[in-house]
């Protein structure tokens, strides 16, 4: 009696004889692999480093999240070929992501404060929005800057949508998931113990008195903890 073939249907390419090639299967596992890992380490370098919340961390998250729109393409380029249809089908999820998209971007046409300077120092006045009827942002350039790192990192989750088929990659990346949160538990519980008056046991000054592990805000941490109980459970 033959042994069935372990390999996940969807991450199948099937030959004229009816045969999935086992090339395309690697390449398959290859690209669910190397988009799981990219976002494990997103996940993960997030939560150590303050949560995201500080202006380099934000910088290296906006590169490393680029990283993932790459392999957007490349997980789409597979995953269309893979099951011989046209991409467009394949991101109707990311429809609400464009509407927002287009929504933030045309406020960056209407700002809403004007930047003076005074003493050499830039301050924001209050101005009248050019277009009333139009969504307007305070500072366009932060506000372009937020969202390049907010799709970044949406794209990043979408290509796990994208492309994990395989059930053991799945599983290894919840239970990385629910690791890490245990053991930023652990960490920010013994931070309290000990009565550290900062993050990573006072050597970094938090601007909120209600920290919690690596997380300068406690109901961050919170939100956080919601999450990494699903996976715990999941996993």
């Amino acid at each position: 009696m033959p042994v069935p073939d372990s390999t996940p249907l969807a991450a199948r390419h099937i030959t004229a004889d009816g045969e999935p090639t086992r090339r395309q299967s690697r390449i398959t596992t290859g690209i669910e692999q190397t988009v799981a890992i990219h976002f494990g380490v997103l996940s993960v370098f997030t939560a150590w480093a303050f949560g995201g919340q500080t202006p380099w961390v934000r910088n290296v998250l906006l590169g490393w999240g680029t990283v993932g729109l790459f392999l957007f393409i490349i997980a789409l380029t597979a995953v269309s070929r893979r099951q011989h249809t046209a991409p467009l089908p394949l991101i109707r999820p990311l429809w609400p992501l464009l509407l927002f998209n287009i929504f933030v971007g045309a406020s960056c046409f209407n700002p809403s404060f004007r930047q003076l300077l005074r003493d050499g120092e830039p301050y924001f006045a209050i101005a009248t929005p050019p277009y009333a009827w139009l969504p307007s942002s305070a500072r366009p350039s932060l506000t372009l800057r937020e969202l390049w790192q907010f799709n970044t990192i949406v794209i990043g989750a979408f290509n796990l949508y994208l492309v994990l088929n395989n059930r053991r990659i799945l599983r290894t990346l919840l239970l990385v998931f629910a690791t890490n949160g245990v053991a930023l538990a652990i960490f920010g519980t013994l931070q309290k113990l000990v009565g550290a008056k900062g993050l990573w046991f006072g050597l970094v000054k938090s601007p909120n008195d209600h920290f919690f592990s690596t997380f300068i805000y406690h109901n961050h941490w919170g939100a956080f903890t919601v999450l990494n109980v699903a996976a715990f459970e999941t996993s």
